[in-house]
């Protein structure tokens, strides 16, 4: 149990360093839940599917 919430905890800090730098994004909004997106990624994916 004490290995997943240092592993919880290494993994926010890595999300909250990643959004500084504007490389991901949190899109909800909320404090629990919340999801990341990595926009470069996310445009390559979309490359091709516009209608």
């Amino acid at each position: 149990m004490i290995a997943t919430v240092a592993a919880e905890l290494v993994a926010r800090s890595a999300l909250h360093n990643l959004e500084n730098v504007g490389i991901v994004r949190e899109t909800t909004g909320r404090q629990r839940g919340r999801v990341s997106v990595y926009d470069a990624y996310l445009s390559i994916l979309q490359r091709g599917t516009e209608l």
